[in-house]
């Protein structure tokens, strides 16, 4: 009896078409899947790119923002600094005016009734004398004037407010010490109508 023989298959007969059929499919899908997945991987990477992309443009745009605070704020800081520097300055002047006006009074103590003992009566002046008087409070209304327009100045009332208030009490006290003196008030009747409004006014509720 014959035995069976098994061949291997031979290209073209159904069952080599049939496996080469299903091994180009495998391929094919394997192939299909990896372009997927690749594509896949490639919107991920090209989201993750925009993700980072606009927390940048974010980030660019808060320094942009935070640069420009900054900015201000050095800039605001400079101007109160020069402004600072330049009231310290004025105010320096202010003091040294009224320095020279009472080495003035020293030299001449006849003129000033601040420096008589109290209850002691009036020098009778010479009409010299009463010139030079006249003429020193004179100065002495308008250095009031401008020491007070100084300390009320708009522009610096913060600063003012902050650091000079001391100051400007030390001059409401010297102003009224003169006040009493009637040649002050002479002075200021002469020279007052000239000065300022603001201060004319202030100074005239002082004098009431």
């Amino acid at each position: 009896m014959l035995e069976a023989t098994s061949y291997p298959l031979i290209e073209g007969t159904p069952d080599a078409t049939r496996r080469v059929d299903r091994g180009r499919s495998a391929s094919a899908e394997l192939s299909r899947r990896i372009v997927c997945y690749a594509a896949a991987m490639s919107e991920e990477r090209i989201g993750a790119v925009r993700r980072l992309r606009d927390w940048l443009e974010i980030l660019s745009f808060a320094a942009v923002v935070v640069g420009i605070v900054v900015g201000f704020s050095d800039h605001f800081a400079t101007k109160r600094n020069e402004r600072a520097e330049a009231k310290a300055a004025v105010y320096d002047s202010l003091d040294a005016a009224y320095r020279e006006h009472l080495q003035f009074w020293a030299q001449f103590p006849r003129l000033n009734p601040r420096v008589r003992p109290a209850g002691a009566a009036a020098p009778d002046l010479t009409v010299d004398e009463r010139t030079q008087q006249h003429a020193m409070y004179a100065l002495l209304v308008r250095l009031f004037e401008r020491a007070y327009l100084e300390f009320h100045d708009p522009s610096t009332a913060e600063l003012i407010e902050e650091e000079y208030q001391d100051e400007w009490a030390g001059w409401m006290f010297s102003i009224d010490a003169h006040a009493a003196d009637p040649a002050f008030r002479e002075a200021w009747r002469r020279v007052g109508p000239e000065l300022d409004v603001r201060f004319q006014s202030w100074m005239g509720a002082r004098l009431r």
